[in-house]
C-alpha cells in the first residue's frame, strides 16, 4: 500500500469523505481513480466552458461521466 492509499483509508476511517478535486487538471490522473477508494470527483471548471468549437472536449467531458457513473461515484 503506498503512501497515499494509506492517507485515504486512514480519513475515510476517521469518517471522512475523499475526492479529487479539480479533476482533469494539474496532476489529478486515471490512475489515481482506478486505486484510490473515493468517495466523489470534482472535475475543473474548464470541462464545463465547452462551445461548439471545442467537440473534442464534450467528448472528453462525456467519457468522464460515464466513467464515474460506472464507478458509482459522484461529481
Amino acid at each position: 500500500m503506498n503512501i497515499a492509499d494509506k492517507l485515504v483509508q486512514d480519513l475515510r476511517a476517521k469518517g471522512f469523505k475523499v475526492l479529487i478535486d479539480d479533476f482533469g487538471s494539474g496532476y489529478s490522473s486515471l490512475n489515481m481513480l482506478s486505486t484510490l477508494k473515493l468517495d466523489a470527483i470534482k472535475l475543473d471548471a474548464k470541462f464545463l466552458q465547452i462551445d461548439s468549437e471545442h467537440q473534442r472536449g464534450i467528448h472528453v467531458l462525456e467519457s468522464v461521466i460515464t466513467m464515474a457513473k460506472g464507478m458509482s461515484l459522484p461529481m
